[in-house]
């Protein structure tokens, strides 16, 4: 019996909405989570959101198929809902596959038996945002059967509704959930949320003790979401990134076999009263050595245009030179960037 994974996953864009959709790195540690916790994994099909490019840290491997949302179905749409009609039609895809977000992580194993009986899906809570009826509170990852998923969408779903839907969130996987058990072509789970579910954009000292509070051996946790709601403030998101970092160091501090050779990190510039200013980034390591560096900007409430150079590249360390572009002055924001470095012989 094969059984996939699908995650979907979109690349921050700097819309308004971008607080949302920051990149934290959570599929890294998504697919840390199952390469530990579910190594018996056929395959991950990663969808990438509005056909935008992989994340810079993942090279090609047997167990990956990176597949584009419009290959799915067309016109792509802006919500992050409508692509889940489309899951048991990837190519290639196995007969069973379990789909969630880059939010949600493993922290114990995850066994076939939990999810399959008798050769039919346990689905679990498959959340709201729904037309149809809203099943608890979802934010698990959730096991289907290819054919059967794919039959009931096309006697029930009105795929047309989904098409047009632009950026309306609107869930289909209760419906879908519905028919199946209805047919006798599942059972229903009784998970009804995250054995830890984390709210971002609470006060940092409520985000530090939902973290800290998360006894894995002890409550014998499996399924953790941090939800995404991070603060649009980049000084407050700067601390919020921080310390979630670490706690996924803590839970996954170890590499995937698709994962390059890379370090990403955050840098608070902050403000200047100039309109130029280098940055000294130490390192201690060699990555530096035959590398690749990305500068990003974070989007803020300010519309600065910046310019970012690499200079005085050494083994140990490098030179970031910020320039503000649309004005021949300082800035007043607390300028935020995120630089990724990735090693090219690897």
């Amino acid at each position: 019996m094969k059984i996939d994974w699908i995650i979907g996953w979109i690349q921050e864009d700097g819309t308004n909405n971008a607080h949302r959709i920051r990149e934290n790195n959570e599929l890294l540690f998504c697919l840390r989570s199952i390469y530990k916790y579910c190594s018996w994994i056929n395959k991950i099909h990663i969808i990438l959101g509005r056909d935008c490019n992989p994340p810079t840290w993942l090279k090609e491997h047997n167990k990956i198929n990176l597949v584009k949302e419009s290959s799915l179905y067309q016109p792509v749409q802006k919500n992050s809902e409508t692509k889940k009609l489309f899951y048991g039609r990837i190519k290639n895809i196995a007969e069973y596959f379990i789909s969630s977000d880059d939010d949600m992580f493993l922290l114990n194993k995850l066994y076939v038996n939990e999810l399959i009986y008798n050769n039919k899906p346990i689905i679990n809570s498959t959340g709201f945002y729904s037309n149809f009826k809203d099943d608890d509170s979802g934010h698990i990852p959730i096991i289907w059967k290819r054919d059967d998923y794919n039959k009931i969408i096309d006697r029930y779903i009105n795929i047309n509704y989904y098409l047009n839907l632009n950026d309306k969130r609107v869930n289909p996987f209760p419906e879908i959930k519905q028919h199946l058990i209805n047919h006798r072509l599942a059972y229903k789970g009784f998970i009804k949320k995250p054995h830890a579910w984390v709210r971002t954009g609470e006060t940092i000292n409520k985000f530090i003790y939902q973290l800290a509070t998360i006894n894995v051996n002890k409550h014998r946790m499996k399924y953790i979401c941090i939800n995404d709601e991070f603060s649009s403030d980049n000084t407050i998101y700067h601390t919020e990134y921080n310390i979630l970092h670490s706690f996924f160091n803590m839970h996954f501090n170890y590499n995937a076999p698709w994962e390059k050779k890379f370090i990403t990190a955050q840098h608070l510039i902050g403000k200047s009263n100039t309109n130029t200013k280098d940055i000294i980034i130490n390192l201690n390591n060699d990555i530096l050595d035959n590398s690749t560096i990305i500068i990003k900007k974070y989007k803020s409430v300010y519309d600065d245009n910046f310019k970012f150079n690499i200079k005085n590249k050494n083994k140990n360390s490098f030179t970031i030179s910020i320039k503000r572009l649309d004005r021949n002055i300082g800035w007043g924001q607390n300028l935020l960037i995120n630089y990724t470095i990735v090693n090219n012989s690897i």
